[in-house]
Formats: C-alpha cells, sequence, structure tokens
C-alpha cells in the first residue's frame, strides 16, 4: 500500500508536489514500530524503530531492503526543488544512467531502469559511495526535522532554498525562524554500515556463509513452490542474461533479522572505500559468501545500499 502511495505522490502535477513531499515524510513517520524504552547516560528514554527499519541490537536498527528508487526519486526531487536544476548539489547527487552499456543483458533495461514506476521498488543503483552518504545525511535531517515538528520545537517551512533549509546543524547552532524552542531530544543517525556491522547484518542469528537456515519454515516453503532463495538461478555460463536479472527489494525470504536480499539481488556497498559485500544478479552464489568483500569503485549496475541508524541525543550530533 505504502509504495503504491509513494508512486501516485510522485505523478502529481508540481502545483502539489510540495505538500506531497510534506505526506510521503509524515507517512513514513508514521510507520514506526511500537516503543520501547533505551536508557543513555543515565537517563531513559522511549523510542520507536526509526522509520523503514526493523531492529538489531538494543540501539542499532537497519532497512529492511537497500534503499530503491522511489526512496532516491523523493530525495533528489527535493533537491531540485530546494537547490535548482541547474546547481550542481542537484547534479551530483543524480544516478549515472550509462552503468548499463556493458551489462551483458539481453534487454532493454537501460535507461528507463530509475525513472519508469514498473522500477520504483527494485534498487537504486549507478551511484557513489559518496552520493549514497549524502542520501543517508538527507535522510537524516529530514526524519529529524518531522521528529522536532511533532515535538513543536520547529514549524514547517514551506518555503526552503539553500540558504534556509532545515538541518540538525542549523537547528542546534543557527537563528532561524523556523526555530520554535531548542529541544534536547533523540533522533536517529543514518548512516552506511560498515565491513563488521554489515556481516553481522547478513548473518542474522545463523552462523552459515549465506545467513540463511535452509530448514526454516519459510525457506522450506518458498523451495517447496519451486523458487530459488536468492535471483542469480538465471545466471548462464558465460554470464549473460536473456531477461532482466534485478528482482524488487522485498523478494525472497528474509533472513532472520527479517532483512531482504543482504545476499544477490545488488551487493550492497560498505562504509570502507571501494569495497562491497553480499553479491549481486552477476555473480554465482559461492562468490556471495558474507565474509567476501568485492571491488566497488565507481558507479554500476549492481552495486547499491542500505542503511544502519541508532538513536542519539540532538546535542551529540
Amino acid at each position: 500500500m505504502a509504495r503504491h502511495f509513494f508512486s501516485r505522490i510522485l505523478n502529481l502535477s508540481s502545483m502539489t508536489k510540495i505538500a506531497a513531499s510534506i505526506l510521503i515524510i509524515c507517512f513514513c513517520l508514521m510507520a514506526c514500530s511500537s516503543s520501547k524504552i533505551l536508557e543513555l547516560n543515565g537517563k531513559k528514554y522511549k523510542i520507536t524503530a526509526p522509520p523503514g527499519t526493523v531492529q538489531i541490537a538494543e540501539n542499532l536498527y537497519a532497512d529492511e531492503t537497500e534503499i530503491n528508487n522511489i526512496n532516491y526519486r523523493e530525495y533528489i526531487y527535493w533537491m531540485k526543488r530546494v537547490y535548482g536544476e541547474q546547481s550542481s548539489e542537484y547534479l551530483d547527487c543524480l544516478s549515472d544512467k550509462k552503468v548499463w552499456e556493458n551489462a551483458n543483458i539481453d534487454s532493454s533495461s537501460d535507461y528507463s531502469y530509475f525513472d519508469h514506476p514498473a522500477y520504483n521498488d527494485y534498487p537504486i543503483i549507478g551511484i557513489t559511495l559518496k552520493q549514497a552518504q549524502n542520501y543517508t545525511n538527507w535522510r537524516t535531517d529530514r526524519v529529524a526535522e518531522n521528529i522536532l515538528i511533532q515535538k513543536k520545537a520547529v514549524k514547517r517551512n514551506l518555503d526552503a532554498i539553500k540558504e534556509n533549509h532545515f538541518t540538525i546543524e542549523r537547528y542546534l547552532s543557527g537563528d532561524f525562524p523556523w526555530i520554535i524552542e531548542k529541544k534536547e531530544t533523540m533522533l536517529p543517525k543514518y548512516r552506511i554500515p560498515n565491513e563488521l556491522e554489515w556481516e553481522m547484518l547478513a548473518y542474522g542469528k545463523m552462523s552459515n556463509s549465506l545467513g540463511v537456515d535452509s530448514l526454516s519454515r519459510m525457506v522450506k516453503k518458498w523451495i517447496g513452490k519451486g523458487h530459488s532463495l536468492f535471483n542469480m538461478d538465471n545466471l548462464s555460463e558465460n554470464r549473460q542474461y536473456e531477461s532482466f536479472p534485478m528482482s524488487p527489494c522485498q523478494s525472497y525470504p528474509p533472513n532472520s533479522f527479517g532483512l531482504y536480499n543482504t545476499i544477490g539481488n545488488v551487493s550492497e556497498m560498505i562504509s570502507n572505500k571501494a569495497s562491497s559485500k553480499g553479491g549481486s544478479w552477476k555473480d554465482l552464489q559461492d562468490e556471495c559468501l558474507i565474509d567476501n568483500a568485492m571491488e566497488f569503485d565507481e558507479p554500476n549496475c549492481w552495486t547499491g545500499f542500505r542503511n544502519i541508524c541508532t538513536w542519539r541525543l540532538s546535542s551529540e550530533f
């Protein structure tokens, strides 16, 4: 339901897109799970799982899926509206649509992959680690802004531009008309996982090298219907596909943490430079083992990312 909601919003007329953008973020915030108590610095705080995440440890959360095209389109739409279509900030966040040119796919996936609604739920690819980190910082600010609006600490800024839009740093140190009062509050900090964190996510509660329990009820039911556990079963010996090889982000059984596609589909960036983990649609299963690291030094059509996050006091940002 939520994914269809996002798709309809991104097709609205330009006059309603500002309000629609606000609705998207508010919709995400309403999707938080039930509250828990977190103790920090001797004080107890009521928290929930941040939007789109599942709990991994006491104060560690991870996205259920890789960031998808519609997530990233909302980001570039916001950048275009706030910074301008000709700005370096907007142009620098665009994905590289030419990454399909040498993909050895007998298909017309080409340039429509990022923009076409049919691919809304597919992983964003064609971006650098720096672009992924910029998206992650933007996400942190947008979620924080809406939390602070709910707490009546800031007013919603409908005329956001480069010089006055909300950031956590501006909230803590600046003098902006949208600030009502500065409150010490808990906010989620999103980031790209490092190698050890990513491996913990992928292993889940299992100890095998693909992070799945082949005897689990869900996996047995899936395989019983003739499905593969990962989307690498159409890969021919010469590594060419006759049809489009990728799958939507929420495909195949989740691991024991409830995370989808940590193995296969697209490899996932980690914060360690020039590396990704988990293998992709172009890799054989034994190349996708959790401990393996893959080279990632430029945008391609088989590498995406997911975020992890922790709750922090606003003064600690």
